[in-house]
């Protein structure tokens, strides 16, 4: 984990499967995470999920990368989707 957004705890738990622990961030905030890599990589997809039922989901993120010559270019807006499984807490 690089960076994060200023008032962002527990920001590790965006990186673990572990369904207990979470990342808490102001929801007046704009919320960003910024990871390195320590190798390229080839991007297949991005999966995110949220299994806290009680807060706030984000509706729109943006994913950047980092080209070579060091600027971020926007890979592309990603509009979230509420999916919610019968059994899932």
């Amino acid at each position: 984990m690089r960076e994060t957004s200023k008032m962002v705890k527990n920001q590790q738990a965006v990186l673990t499967s572990n369904r207990d622990t979470y990342l808490l961030s102001q929801c007046s905030e704009r919320l960003y995470i910024v990871l390195e890599l320590c190798q390229e990589i080839l991007i297949s997809h991005i999966q995110l999920a949220n299994f806290e039922l009680f807060s706030s989901m984000a509706k729109e993120i943006d994913v950047y990368i980092q080209a070579p010559n060091a600027q971020w270019v926007l890979l592309g807006t990603v509009v979230a989707e509420v999916i919610m499984r019968r059994g899932e807490r």
